[in-house]
C-alpha cells in the first residue's frame, strides 16, 4: 500500500475549492452572516489539511488515493430516485417520521412529516436556517469539530441541506424519526454532504434512524452528524450504511451528553467500496450512560474503517463498545477504539470489545484499541479478538443432523445477533436479519 505525497494530492483539492466559490456566488446573502463566516473557515481549513495520507498514523490502514484522484460533481437539484431502489432501504414495516434527501436536496416526495406534535421540529436544515436560525446556530458546526478532520472541514463547507431534529424537554416521540440520505449517480459521479443536527432536551425521549444508500455508477458521501443530548434523555441512534458497493462513504458523527443521559449509538456498515466512520463521544457530565455498536458486514474487497472516542470528563459515567465484523473474500476491516479518563473522571466504568469474524483466508483485520487513564478509581477493560467459526461447534451441529453449510450459517448469524438484539426498533432488527442472511455463508 503505497502513501501519498502531499504534491500528489494536491490537484484534488482545487475541484473542491472551486466548488466552494460557486456554492458560495449561488447562496451569497440567502443564509445568517455566522455560517458564512464557518463556511469560509471550513474552506481554508480544508485546503490547508488535505486529503488525508497513509502516512499519518490515523490513516495507515486506509489509503484513499483513488476517493482523492476522482472528479466529483455536485448536483444543483433534487434528483429523481427509482421507486424499486428507494422501496429496497425505506423500511416500509417501520411506521416512522421520514426526511429524504435525494443527492443532497429534500425530497418532499418521497418524505412523511405529517402528524409531528406541534411542540416537536422536525425539518430541514435549509427551512431552519431561514425561519429560526436562533435555534440551531448555538450547535450547528459547534461539535463536529473540523480543525483536524478534513473531511469534515469539507462537509462543513459545502453542505446544502439535511436533518435538524429538536425535541424540547420532557418531549417522548410517538415513533422514530427516519432520515434517508440517497445518491443517484447513473448521470455521472455526484458528492453529497449530509448534515444531520440532533437536539435532545432534557427528559426527552426518541429514536432516529439514519440510512445511506444510493444507485448507479461511483458516487461520494461525506456525511457529518451533531448530538446535542441533554440531562436524563433516552436516545437510540441506529445508522444503516448500505450504499452501493462501489460507493466512497465518509462520515463523522460527534455527540455531547449531559447529567443522566442514556445514548446508544449503533452503527452497521454493508456497503460502499471504502468507508471511514468517526464517532466521537464527549461524556460531559456525571451518571450518563453511552453505547456505541456496531456491525461491520463485508465481501468482495469492500474496506471498512471505524474510528471510534470515548473522552470521559466526569466520575460517576459508563460507557460500552461492541464492535463485530464479518468478513468474506478479500475484505478488510479497521477498529481503533480510544478511551480517554480524565483526572475529575472518578469512579468511570468503560467497557472495549471488538471481535471480528474471518470467512476466507484473504480476509484480514486489525483491531486497535487504546486507553488513556489519568484517574485511579476506574474500571476500564478493553479486548480484541479475531478468528474463523468454530470447528467444534459446526461438528457438534453436524452430529445432530445439521448439514455443515446451515451449520456455518447458524452460528455467524448467532455471531451478528448479538449486536442487533440491542436495537429497539422491531422492523429494524427485521431488515437487518435480511441483511445479514445475504451475507451468510453457503
Amino acid at each position: 500500500m503505497c502513501a501519498q505525497t502531499s504534491t500528489e494530492l494536491q490537484e484534488a483539492k482545487t475541484p473542491y475549492q472551486a466548488a466552494f466559490e460557486a456554492l458560495s456566488k449561488n447562496i451569497t446573502g440567502q443564509e445568517p452572516a455566522w455560517l458564512s463566516e464557518i463556511r469560509k473557515h471550513a474552506i481554508d481549513r480544508f485546503d490547508e489539511l488535505g486529503f488525508p495520507t497513509t502516512r499519518q498514523e490515523e490513516w495507515r490502514f486506509t489509503n484513499i488515493r483513488s476517493l482523492a484522484a476522482q472528479a466529483f460533481t455536485a448536483a444543483d437539484e433534487v434528483s429523481a430516485y427509482p421507486d424499486d431502489a428507494f422501496g429496497a432501504v425505506s423500511i416500509p414495516a417501520q411506521d416512522a417520521y421520514r426526511l429524504v434527501f435525494v443527492n443532497g436536496f429534500f425530497s418532499a416526495e418521497r418524505s412523511n412529516l405529517d402528524g409531528i406534535p406541534s411542540n416537536i421540529k422536525i425539518g430541514t436544515l435549509a427551512s431552519a436556517l431561514e425561519n429560526e436560525p436562533t435555534l440551531i446556530e448555538p450547535h450547528l458546526a459547534r461539535l463536529g469539530s473540523y480543525e483536524d478532520n478534513p473531511f469534515a472541514a469539507l462537509n462543513t463547507a459545502m453542505m446544502r441541506d439535511g436533518a435538524v431534529i429538536f425535541v424540547p424537554q420532557g418531549a417522548v416521540l410517538d415513533k422514530p424519526v427516519h432520515l434517508i440520505y440517497l445518491s443517484n449517480a447513473t448521470g455521472g459521479a455526484v458528492v453529497s454532504y449530509p448534515r444531520s443536527l440532533v437536539i435532545a432536551g432534557n427528559n426527552s425521549q426518541f429514536n432516529v434512524i439514519e440510512t445511506f444508500a444510493g444507485t448507479g455508477e461511483t458516487y461520494f458521501t461525506n456525511a457529518v452528524t451533531e448530538i446535542v443530548a441533554g440531562e436524563n434523555v433516552n436516545v437510540h441512534l441506529v445508522r444503516l450504511q448500505r450504499e452501493e458497493e462501489t460507493a466512497y462513504h465518509i462520515s463523522t458523527t460527534k455527540a455531547l451528553l449531559a447529567k443522566d443521559a442514556v445514548v446508544k449509538h449503533h452503527n452497521i456498515c454493508y456497503g460502499a467500496a471504502l468507508t471511514r466512520n468517526s464517532i466521537d463521544a464527549v461524556l460531559d457530565a456525571e451518571g450518563i450512560d453511552c453505547t456505541l455498536n456496531g456491525l461491520v458486514l463485508t465481501e468482495g474487497k469492500q474496506h471498512v474503517d471505524n474510528q471510534t472516542t470515548l473522552f470521559h470528563e466526569k466520575p460517576h459515567c459508563h460507557s460500552w463498545e461492541m464492535y463485530k465484523s464479518i468478513l468474506n473474500d478479500e475484505a478488510q476491516s479497521i477498529f481503533k477504539g480510544k478511551i480517554f479518563v480524565q483526572k475529575d473522571a472518578q469512579k468511570t466504568d468503560a467497557k472495549q470489545n471488538s471481535q471480528s469474524l474471518l470467512m476466507s483466508d484473504k480476509a484480514s483485520a486489525h483491531a486497535m484499541p487504546q486507553l488513556e487513564i489519568y484517574a485511579d478509581d476506574v474500571k476500564c477493560t478493553h479486548g480484541a479478538t479475531t478468528g474463523r467459526l468454530n470447528e467444534e461447534a459446526i461438528f457438534y451441529a453436524q452430529a445432530r443432523g445439521i448439514p455443515k453449510p446451515q451449520a456455518r450459517a447458524m452460528l455467524t448469524y448467532a455471531f451478528a445477533k448479538e449486536v442487533v438484539e440491542e436495537i429497539p426498533l422491531e422492523a429494524v432488527r427485521e431488515e437487518l436479519d435480511k441483511m445479514i442472511s445475504r451475507r451468510l455463508p453457503v
